[in-house]
């Protein structure tokens, strides 16, 4: 009896810390701006700037079965000033943006001008892979998004005629929203949180975080508002009940029906080489006489510029090793 009435104690005090007092105490802090900096801090155009409040809406949460406890410190809340305001995304409904919604806005910058939109991509597979020419070591050995002024200046040319072919689809906004959302996955997912989740590699946050918004903002470039933002719904729902995106091109079209875009070859390859195993990754490396070691998107990373090309094998036989995959 007395075990039973301090669970009950205990389940009542765990649900008014998670359903009141974080959420108010996040709110409170969001409110005066008052969040940390990273060291030392990255200015953007236009005054803009990331801080990071804590708690985060998953610092606190406990499994209602006394087996386990879901406990991240390190979940944080991720914000983009522009002026000491906080910046909304124009697909944006959420208080926080969802990746749905950034999902969506990247469709819409591929329906705006499909070259700009390649270029985003770009910038958005450098950000996962710290491309260093684009980031700048801070505190600790960690690295932040800071590219440097000739990157700086495209990135607001392209900016710019974007406000003039949609009119407040801000570029700088939308990168760096990625940009804060994958650098509070890089903390969220440490070596202790993975630990406790069971997930095998840290990486695993930022690399699918941006390389998924690359695959589902080319596959989601609708003609129409509408249509980006009831598929921009659907992905949030997939990523709810899959945590990472690891399907095959075929398996997309399939959920989404007859309304998806048609994704540009290079998305397809990625597309392709993301759904495989590090195990089949790893055969292909063979097959294609590039190393073998590394992490997956290391893997990826080293296969695409053979993807699709003939190569000869050790008995001087010619074939295409990604064929009928």
């Amino acid at each position: 009896m007395g075990r039973h009435f301090y669970l009950e104690e205990l389940d009542a005090e765990i649900k008014d810390l998670r359903e009141r007092i974080l959420p108010d105490l996040k709110d409170k802090y969001r409110m005066q701006r008052n969040g940390f900096e990273l060291n030392p801090p990255i200015e953007y155009p236009d005054s803009r700037r990331i801080i990071f409040i804590k708690p985060g809406k998953e610092a606190f949460d406990v499994k209602n079965n006394e087996k386990y406890e879901i406990y991240n410190p390190d979940d944080m809340l991720p914000l983009v000033l522009k002026n000491e305001e906080e910046i909304k995304l124009t697909t944006q409904t959420n208080r926080d943006t969802t990746m749905g919604e950034l999902a969506r806005e990247l469709a819409k910058i591929k329906r705006i001008n499909s070259e700009i939109f390649g270029e985003v991509c770009a910038l958005l597979i450098r950000m996962s892979m710290y491309y260093e020419k684009d980031h700048e070591q801070v505190e600790n050995g960690c690295y932040t998004w800071s590219p440097n002024t000739d990157v700086r200046q495209r990135i607001s040319q392209l900016h710019e005629e974007l406000l003039e072919a949609e009119g407040n689809l801000d570029l700088w906004n939308f990168l760096l929203t990625c940009h804060a959302i994958s650098l509070q996955e890089d903390v969220k997912y440490n070596k202790d949180n993975c630990g406790r989740w069971g997930i095998k590699t840290p990486k695993i946050g930022r690399y699918t975080h941006l390389s998924s918004m690359v695959l589902w903002g080319d596959l989601l470039g609708s003609t129409t508002d509408a249509g980006i933002a009831i598929h921009a719904s659907k992905f949030d729902s997939v990523l709810v009940h899959n945590a990472v995106i690891t399907l095959n091109l075929k398996e997309v079209s399939k959920i989404f029906n007859n309304h998806m875009a048609q994704c540009n070859p290079e998305t397809k390859i990625l597309l392709h080489l993301e759904s495989k195993t590090v195990a089949e990754l790893k055969e292909y490396c063979r097959s294609c006489s590039v190393r073998v070691s590394g992490k997956k998107d290391e893997l990826i990373e080293r296969l695409i510029p053979f993807y699709g090309k003939n190569q000869i094998d050790v008995f001087g036989n010619i074939r295409n090793p990604f064929e009928n995959q």
